[in-house]
């Protein structure tokens, strides 16, 4: 939901001329391959997180996730350069949102030491579909 937030205010921002000036056509292309990568990226990253959350628990990656999310999210008029400077953002964001995606529901139904890992997992699959679609 959060994702879907940002990519529709952003589309402003990057029509803007005194930002990243790109035409509407410019902006469909590149919003496109821009979010491909970021899934993409973020897909390795939530096996990753699994391992954190399992290491460091549930309210610490959770807290330092939203705050990166946040802080992406508060960057985005500050960069003009669509690569790497939106690329770079438009991650970040979405691996500050993987990390408190799934925690709350996970440890009710799994083992305790394989709560990240399963959430982990499970991520991967969600972000595989969503990659298809």
């Amino acid at each position: 939901m959060v994702q879907n937030i940002v990519n529709s205010f952003v589309t402003f921002i990057l029509e803007d001329p005194n930002y990243y000036n790109l035409s509407k056509k410019e902006v469909a292309a590149n919003m496109g391959t821009i979010g491909m990568i970021s899934e993409t990226i973020n897909v390795f990253f939530q096996l990753v997180a699994g391992v954190l959350i399992d290491t460091f628990g549930r309210k610490v990656p959770l807290i330092i996730g939203f705050m990166v999310a946040g802080a992406a999210m508060g960057c985005i008029p500050l960069f003009t350069s669509l690569y790497p400077g939106y690329l770079m953002l438009r991650t970040l964001i979405g691996l500050g949102i993987t990390v408190g995606q799934n925690i709350p529901l996970i440890p009710d139904y799994v083992h305790k030491d394989f709560v990240g890992i399963a959430n982990g997992y499970q991520d991967v699959f969600k972000t595989a579909a969503g990659i298809i679609a």
